[in-house]
């Protein structure tokens, strides 16, 4: 069982080596004159025969020698490259650093590029040094990682068990899935899979597994791949790895799960200290001792202070800033009123834009995670086209130097011009109400908002518009005409209507 050690300390040669054996040092130990160790780093001391090192369990990493790690390339130097590998100074990589490089033969780096190397030096005055080949100039699996995958952090003491050959998580999870890993001793993980809904599940996996102890590995890893393959989860080790949290007066679900969250990481913690703690004799008393005080205070939050906050939660109102007159308020000659009016204007349409963007990032999150059935991505498709349909509706056919004068205008047009078309109107409503008793009963009719046209065939309908960007890339789909008879001719003529829609090109999304 290891010791708890806090930076500083003096550190005892292992009782195991003797006295004329050469010890060996890791990571979080020092080694001062008259060969004296000390600690620079909180952890457990670890000790074999003829080495030492402290278990850290930190998320900053602190470049050491020999070191495999992930990073990033950030830029470029003359010859040398700059790798960020999240210490406190990033990195340098010669462009000679790989295999069969030369100076004829140089490799190509991008900014962006992910690289799987060796810590080669480092110093307290100096950048690390890093190098994609070993002793005998061979590359062993470093290098540039192929572009995809997934990557993501981990802190350090979950990236040096991952790669630790006692570890049973990462065999256990390749008897399931087919998957590529690059682990990190900085505490960076690069994993790819050939479906994302995988790649997703193994990281959720690796995170949470951060609080299990080893012996319950192979348990956790079965639990989790039967929740993921759709089978029964037992009861018995639902309760013991799944703490479900109890939905107090007045509180979220949310609130909830993180609370639950919360609870079974101080279990773990507690779990850690207990089973380090075994076999001594000072940091068992101390064990106890900080049980003995942690138990009231635990049983006063969870018991009466958490309660209270659920049952007293106050509701969050979001900032709604004042808004300055319209300008349909402003008079004719206002200059003052017209600028602020029209900041205003530039303002909304921002925000209005940054909002078009999240729904779209959402439809594209969902069509991928989903595919091939975008079933599940209804909702999401239906927010953004309606989106999408006001934001044109508002600023669309505008151009980028457009200000709020012209805005208002255009919605006095299209109010003028619905008032004099009240048969389109009608239309439109009656489509609309159809769309959604289809979308209601669950039938996803995506051609209501696209009629399976590109964007490449509505220049057809339209003037030429090749010379000059007639609205902004934000602002979505084009109309398929400007003229305002076309879709009065479509609406009565079903013979023009169903020589137009033979111009254009379809695709079906579902």
């Amino acid at each position: 069982m290891g010791t708890v050690i806090l930076p500083g300390e003096l550190i005892e040669p292992s009782s195991s080596s003797g006295a004329n054996d050469k010890q060996i040092i890791g990571y979080g130990i020092e080694r001062l004159e008259g060969d004296r160790l000390v600690s620079t780093q909180p952890g457990i001391l670890r000790s074999t025969a003829k080495k030492q090192w402290i278990s850290v369990q930190a998320r900053r990493y602190i470049p050491e020698r020999g070191d495999a790690v992930l990073g990033v390339v950030t830029g470029k130097i003359g010859d040398l490259f700059k790798v960020d590998i999240g210490s406190a100074d990033l990195a340098f990589l010669s462009y000679l650093a790989f295999e069969g490089a030369t100076k004829r033969n140089r490799p190509t780096l991008k900014t962006g590029d992910l690289i799987y190397a060796r810590v080669i030096s480092t110093s307290k005055h100096v950048e690390p040094e890093l190098s994609c080949v070993d002793a005998e100039q061979k590359a062993r699996g470093m290098g540039v990682l192929p572009v995809g995958g997934c990557f993501f952090r981990v802190p350090l003491h979950v990236a040096r068990r991952l790669i630790s050959p006692k570890s049973h998580l990462l065999k256990q999870l390749g008897e399931d899935f087919k998957f590529e890993i690059s682990i990190g001793l900085n505490g960076r993980v690069w994993l790819m899979c050939d479906a994302h809904r995988v790649n997703v599940f193994l990281r959720n996996l690796i995170l949470k597994s951060e609080y299990i102890v080893e012996s319950d590995i192979p348990a956790f890893v079965e639990g989790e791949i039967r929740r993921f393959k759709g089978f029964e989860q037992p009861e018995k080790m639902e309760t013991q790895y799944f703490c479900k949290g109890r939905t107090m007066g007045g509180e979220s679900d949310l609130a909830a799960e993180r609370r639950a969250a919360d609870r079974a990481e101080w279990e773990a913690y507690w779990k850690i200290r207990d089973i380090d703690s075994r076999g001594t004799f000072y940091p068992r008393a101390r064990y106890y001792v900080h049980k003995m005080f942690d138990k009231p205070a635990s049983w006063f939050r969870e018991s009466i202070v958490e309660p209270l906050h659920g049952k007293n939660k106050m509701p969050y109102y979001h900032r709604e800033l004042s808004r300055v007159p319209e300008i349909d308020d402003c008079g004719v000659n206002d200059k003052a009123c017209f600028y602020e009016a029209n900041e205003q204007f530039r303002l909304d349409k921002m925000v209005d834009g940054f909002i078009l963007q999240i729904l779209r990032q959402r439809v594209d999150r969902c069509m991928l995670y989903n595919q091939p059935n975008f079933n599940p991505c209804q909702k999401v498709i239906e927010d953004m086209e309606e989106n999408e349909l006001n934001f044109f509706i508002k600023y669309g056919e505008l151009g980028s130097e457009a200000d709020v004068r012209d805005a208002y205008m255009k919605q006095k047009h299209r109010m003028i011009w619905e008032r004099r078309n009240p048969e389109v109107m009608a239309e439109r409503a009656r489509l609309y109400a159809e769309h959604k008793e289809k979308l209601a009963n669950g039938e996803m009719d995506y051609d209501f908002w696209k009629k399976g046209t590109f964007f490449q065939d509505k220049k057809n309908l339209e003037p030429p518009y090749e010379f000059h960007l007639s609205k902004s890339t934000l602002e979505g789909d084009k109309p398929l005409s400007k003229d305002w008879q076309f879709y009065k001719k479509v609406a009565q003529d079903e013979e023009f209507a169903k020589a137009q829609d033979a111009k254009q090109t379809k695709m079906p999304l579902f």
